[in-house]
């Protein structure tokens, strides 16, 4: 019955939480930062690296864009 439902406003921007998705982001590409065995950059470099590539896909995102 719809006197039952519920209808709750959705706000992508506002549910999204964007802390959560920029360290959830930086440990995926984490490992991108080493060649199998062969480590090319120091952990510090990586961590920095892979925070680096998350803040700039965030932008991305957040600019929206074609759904």
């Amino acid at each position: 019955r719809v006197d039952e439902l519920e209808f709750i406003e959705e706000n992508p921007e506002k549910d999204i939480d964007w802390k959560q998705r920029r360290y959830e982001i930086a440990k995926t590409v984490l490992p991108c930062f080493r060649d199998g065995s062969n480590v090319w950059l120091s952990a510090e470099e990586a961590a920095k690296c892979a925070v680096y590539y998350a803040d700039a896909l965030i932008a991305e995102l957040k600019k929206g864009g074609e759904k």
